[in-house]
Protein backbone atom coordinates (compact mmCIF):
# COMPACT_ATOMS: atom_id res chain seq x y z
CA UNK A 1 0.00 0.00 0.00
CA UNK A 2 1.29 2.90 -0.48
CA UNK A 3 1.25 6.16 1.62
CA UNK A 4 -0.05 9.74 0.29
CA UNK A 5 0.82 12.38 1.86
CA UNK A 6 -2.34 14.76 2.72
CA UNK A 7 -4.92 11.46 2.61
CA UNK A 8 -5.21 8.31 4.66
CA UNK A 9 -3.25 5.46 3.34
CA UNK A 10 -5.53 3.33 2.04
CA UNK A 11 -7.23 6.40 -0.71
CA UNK A 12 -5.49 5.86 -4.17
CA UNK A 13 -7.69 9.50 -5.64
CA UNK A 14 -10.56 9.65 -7.43
CA UNK A 15 -11.62 8.35 -10.71
CA UNK A 16 -14.76 9.73 -13.15
CA UNK A 17 -15.87 11.44 -9.39
CA UNK A 18 -15.57 7.99 -7.40
CA UNK A 19 -13.14 7.62 -4.53
CA UNK A 20 -10.82 4.59 -5.04
CA UNK A 21 -9.73 2.08 -1.94
CA UNK A 22 -6.30 0.62 -2.05
CA UNK A 23 -7.33 -2.25 0.07
CA UNK A 24 -6.10 -6.25 -0.71
CA UNK A 25 -8.28 -7.79 -2.53
CA UNK A 26 -7.03 -11.29 -1.58
CA UNK A 27 -6.31 -10.64 2.17
CA UNK A 28 -8.18 -12.14 4.67
CA UNK A 29 -11.02 -10.87 6.69
CA UNK A 30 -8.72 -10.37 9.94
CA UNK A 31 -6.30 -8.59 8.45
CA UNK A 32 -8.99 -6.52 6.78
CA UNK A 33 -9.91 -5.71 9.84
CA UNK A 34 -6.54 -4.56 11.02
CA UNK A 35 -6.11 -2.27 8.30
CA UNK A 36 -9.27 -1.11 8.84
CA UNK A 37 -8.30 0.33 12.76
CA UNK A 38 -5.20 1.06 11.02
CA UNK A 39 -7.29 3.19 8.64
CA UNK A 40 -8.64 5.04 10.86
CA UNK A 41 -6.12 6.61 12.84
CA UNK A 42 -4.80 7.42 9.44
CA UNK A 43 -7.99 9.24 8.51
CA UNK A 44 -8.37 11.20 11.73
CA UNK A 45 -4.33 11.95 11.14
CA UNK A 46 -5.16 13.50 7.96
CA UNK A 47 -8.02 15.08 8.79
CA UNK A 48 -5.96 16.92 11.20
CA UNK A 49 -2.99 17.72 9.06
CA UNK A 50 -5.60 18.43 6.05
CA UNK A 51 -8.31 20.63 7.56
CA UNK A 52 -6.39 21.84 10.76
CA UNK A 53 -8.34 19.25 12.86
CA UNK A 54 -11.49 19.18 11.64
CA UNK A 55 -13.38 16.21 9.80
CA UNK A 56 -15.20 17.97 7.29
CA UNK A 57 -14.91 18.33 3.47
CA UNK A 58 -17.23 14.76 3.38
CA UNK A 59 -14.29 12.51 3.05
CA UNK A 60 -15.92 9.48 5.33
CA UNK A 61 -19.04 9.74 3.08
CA UNK A 62 -16.97 9.09 0.10
CA UNK A 63 -15.40 5.98 1.76
CA UNK A 64 -18.53 4.81 2.71
CA UNK A 65 -20.07 5.44 -0.41
CA UNK A 66 -16.97 3.80 -2.17
CA UNK A 67 -18.37 0.33 -0.63
CA UNK A 68 -22.13 0.63 -1.52
CA UNK A 69 -22.06 2.49 -4.69
CA UNK A 70 -20.49 -0.41 -6.77
CA UNK A 71 -21.59 -3.57 -8.58
CA UNK A 72 -18.80 -6.36 -7.54
CA UNK A 73 -19.15 -8.12 -4.33
CA UNK A 74 -17.16 -7.00 -1.61
CA UNK A 75 -14.43 -9.20 -0.49
CA UNK A 76 -13.51 -10.70 2.89
CA UNK A 77 -10.87 -8.13 3.43
CA UNK A 78 -12.90 -5.59 2.55
CA UNK A 79 -16.22 -6.24 4.81
CA UNK A 80 -13.41 -6.54 7.47
CA UNK A 81 -11.98 -3.19 6.52
CA UNK A 82 -15.46 -1.67 6.97
CA UNK A 83 -15.89 -3.34 10.42
CA UNK A 84 -12.35 -2.35 11.59
CA UNK A 85 -12.46 1.06 10.13
CA UNK A 86 -15.49 2.14 11.81
CA UNK A 87 -15.36 0.22 14.86
CA UNK A 88 -12.17 2.05 15.71
CA UNK A 89 -13.71 4.97 14.68
CA UNK A 90 -16.76 4.53 16.83
CA UNK A 91 -13.94 3.95 20.40
CA UNK A 92 -12.24 7.41 19.18
CA UNK A 93 -15.55 9.14 18.98
CA UNK A 94 -16.99 7.45 22.35
CA UNK A 95 -13.64 8.41 23.86
CA UNK A 96 -13.81 11.82 22.52
CA UNK A 97 -16.81 12.34 25.04
CA UNK A 98 -14.72 11.79 27.99
CA UNK A 99 -12.29 14.55 27.52
CA UNK A 100 -14.66 17.58 29.73
CA UNK A 101 -14.23 20.22 26.86
CA UNK A 102 -15.79 18.44 24.04
CA UNK A 103 -18.19 17.21 27.00
CA UNK A 104 -19.43 20.18 27.84
CA UNK A 105 -19.55 21.89 24.51
CA UNK A 106 -22.17 19.47 23.50
CA UNK A 107 -23.90 19.54 26.61
CA UNK A 108 -23.55 23.43 25.93
CA UNK A 109 -25.30 23.16 23.02
CA UNK A 110 -28.17 21.11 23.49
CA UNK A 111 -26.44 18.48 20.74
CA UNK A 112 -27.05 15.39 22.78
CA UNK A 113 -31.11 16.42 23.26
CA UNK A 114 -33.10 16.04 20.49
CA UNK A 115 -35.99 18.03 21.33
CA UNK A 116 -33.70 20.73 21.90
CA UNK A 117 -30.85 20.43 19.43
CA UNK A 118 -30.59 22.99 17.31
CA UNK A 119 -29.67 19.89 14.77
CA UNK A 120 -32.86 18.94 14.84
CA UNK A 121 -36.24 19.98 13.16
CA UNK A 122 -38.54 18.26 15.63
CA UNK A 123 -40.97 19.81 17.18
CA UNK A 124 -40.99 22.72 14.27
CA UNK A 125 -43.21 20.82 11.60
CA UNK A 126 -45.98 23.04 12.33
CA UNK A 127 -44.36 26.43 12.45
CA UNK A 128 -44.63 28.99 8.81
CA UNK A 129 -41.04 28.52 8.23
CA UNK A 130 -41.47 24.30 7.60
CA UNK A 131 -43.43 25.41 4.74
Amino acid sequence: MKQHENRPFFIDGYQNGKMILNIPKNDDYGHGCNLGMAGAYDYIRAGHEAYKGLLSGGLLQHIALSFTDREEVLTACERGFIVGFFYQLENQLGASYFNAQTAAQIKHNGLNDMDASPLTFRGRENTEDAA
